[in-house]
C-alpha cells in the first residue's frame, strides 16, 4: 500500500499537480507521515553517499610558507622556535625562504622533523649563503627540481612534483623573488613560474613575492598596482588568502599583512604589506582555511647570554647587507676585549678550536635551544672599563647588566593554508 502511495505521489511531483491535490490523493494521515518520514531518510542517505564520494575523490593538503629572516639576531632562540612551530602546524609541505645553512642543519638534526619530512637537499637549492628550501611529508614522494630564473640575487624556482595516487600528482613551487626595486625582474622570474606550471594540470606556488596585493612599495603608482602581473602573466590561479577573506580589500582585520610594524617587534620602520603568498591553480585546487604563522613572541631572551652564542660560529659571509640591529660579540664590544672560555678563564681560542666548543652550544636533535648560557661567560664594554679605571678599580672583566629583550621569530609572519586537491 506505501509503495503505491508513494508512486502516485511521485507522479504527481513530476505532473503539474498542486501541493494539496498531492496530499489529498493520500487516503490516510498516516501514510502520509510515513512517506515524509522515508523520503527524509533517502535525502540523508543521498547526502552520505555524496560526501562520501567527496571525500574519495579530494585529499586535503597542509601547506606553510615562511620567510624565516636570516638576520642574525637571536637565531638560535628563533630557528629552535621554528622548529616548534612546524611540529606544531603539521604541514603536508613547508616551503621556506632565507635559509641559512646553519638553519637547515638545525631543521635537519630536529628529530620530528627529519622522521616526518623529505628534505630538498642543499645541492638542488642553491649555492648562496641564504636560499628557499622544501620539506615535504615523505609519504608525499616528492621529486625535486631547481629552475633558474633571471635574477641578480641568485633567486631560483624550486620546484617538487608530489605524488598523490597512482594517477594524480601535483606540483608545488616556491621561490623568494628579487627583492627592492625589481619589478621588471620579477615579472620575468614570474613567466619563467607560468612556464613550468603551463601544462602541469595542479599546482600550488609559496613563497615571498616581494610585492604587496594592496599596494606598491611606498604607495607607488597607485593606479598601477604591481600585483596584477599575477593575472597577467600565470595560468588561471586563486590566492588563497584573498579566496578565503573575500572582505581582505574593505575590512583591515582581514588584511593578513605578513610584513606588519604594528605587529612584529622585528621591525623598525612602519610598513604594513602583504609580501608572502600561497596561490593555487584553479579547478582541481580549492583553498578552504588559512591564518597567519609566527604572531607570537618569543620568551623573553638574555641579551648577553644569546649574543655569546654567536661568537662561536663560523665566519658570516661577506655578501650580508646590514642587519636591522648592532652585530654581537667582538663587533659591538671591541677586540681588546675578547669572550672568556668558560672552563679555564682564557681568551677565546683560534676559529679551529672554537669548532670543537661549538658541539658544546649547538642544540640537540629535537630539543629547544637553551635562551641562557653557563655561567662564567664574560663581557665588558669600554664604558664599564672606563669606569672602573676613574674609580680607581682594577682592569676586571665585569659582565655589564643584561637587559631582556623580546623578538618573534622572523621579520615576516608566514601562512598556514589547507586546500582541497581533487585527483585527476
Amino acid at each position: 500500500m506505501f509503495l503505491q502511495e508513494a508512486a502516485k505521489a511521485t507522479f504527481l511531483l513530476d505532473g503539474s499537480g498542486t501541493l494539496g491535490h498531492w496530499i489529498s490523493e493520500f487516503h490516510s494521515p498516516n501514510i502520509l507521515i510515513s512517506f515524509i518520514s522515508e523520503f527524509f531518510k533517502f535525502l540523508c542517505h543521498m547526502q552520505h553517499v555524496s560526501t562520501a564520494a567527496i571525500g574519495r575523490n579530494t585529499r586535503l593538503l597542509k601547506f606553510l610558507t615562511y620567510n624565516i629572516w636570516f638576520d642574525q639576531l637571536h637565531r638560535y632562540a628563533r630557528t629552535s622556535h621554528i622548529c616548534n612551530l612546524l611540529q606544531q602546524y603539521d604541514a603536508d609541505v613547508v616551503c621556506l625562504q632565507e635559509v641559512t645553512t646553519e638553519a637547515l642543519d638545525i631543521f635537519q638534526r630536529h628529530s620530528w622533523l627529519a622522521q616526518t619530512y623529505t628534505f630538498a637537499t642543499p645541492s638542488s637549492v642553491s649555492e648562496s649563503w641564504y636560499f628557499v628550501t622544501m620539506l615535504v611529508k615523505k609519504e608525499l614522494r616528492p621529486n625535486f627540481d631547481v629552475v633558474f630564473m633571471p635574477t641578480d640575487m641568485e633567486r631560483n624556482l624550486l620546484v617538487a612534483t608530489l605524488i598523490l595516487d597512482s594517477r594524480s600528482k601535483l606540483m608545488v613551487g616556491t621561490a623568494h623573488f628579487e627583492s627592492l626595486d625589481s619589478r621588471f625582474l620579477r615579472r620575468e622570474q614570474l613567466k619563467c613560474v607560468a612556464k613550468v606550471f603551463q601544462n602541469s594540470g595542479a599546482w600550488v606556488l609559496c613563497g615571498d613575492f616581494n610585492f604587496c596585493s594592496y599596494q606598491n612599495y611606498g604607495g607607488r603608482n597607485p593606479h598601477d598596482l604591481e600585483n596584477h602581473v599575477l593575472q597577467q602573466v600565470l595560468p588561471p590561479h586563486v590566492d588563497a588568502w584573498q579566496g578565503i577573506y573575500s572582505d581582505a580589500m574593505t575590512n583591515r582585520e582581514q588584511r593578513g599583512y605578513t610584513y606588519d610594524s604594528e605587529r612584529n617587534a622585528n621591525i623598525e620602520q612602519f610598513e604594513q604589506m602583504r609580501y608572502d603568498r600561497i596561490i593555487c591553480s584553479v579547478g582541481r585546487c580549492r583553498p578552504v582555511r588559512a591564518e597567519l604563522v609566527g604572531t607570537e613572541l618569543l620568551d623573553s631572551v638574555e641579551t648577553d647570554s644569546m649574543l655569546l652564542k654567536d661568537d662561536f660560529l663560523p665566519a658570516r659571509p661577506q655578501k650580508v647587507p646590514k642587519p636591522l640591529c648592532e652585530m654581537t660579540s667582538l663587533a659591538q664590544f671591541g677586540s681588546a676585549t675578547p669572550p672568556i672560555r668558560p672552563s679555564t678563564g682564557d681568551p677565546a681560542t683560534p676559529r679551529h678550536e672554537q669548532q670543537n666548543m661549538q658541539s658544546h652550544y649547538w642544540p640537540t636533535a629535537g630539543s629547544p635551544v637553551p635562551l641562557v648560557l653557563p655561567e662564567a661567560h664574560i663581557h665588558s664594554s669600554e664604558s664599564v672599563l672606563r669606569d672602573e679605571t676613574a674609580s680607581g678599580g682594577s682592569d676586571m672583566r665585569t659582565p655589564p647588566k643584561t637587559r631582556v629583550i623580546q623578538v618573534h621569530p622572523s621579520d615576516h609572519f608566514g601562512i598556514i593554508c589547507d586546500i582541497e586537491i581533487a585527483n585527476e
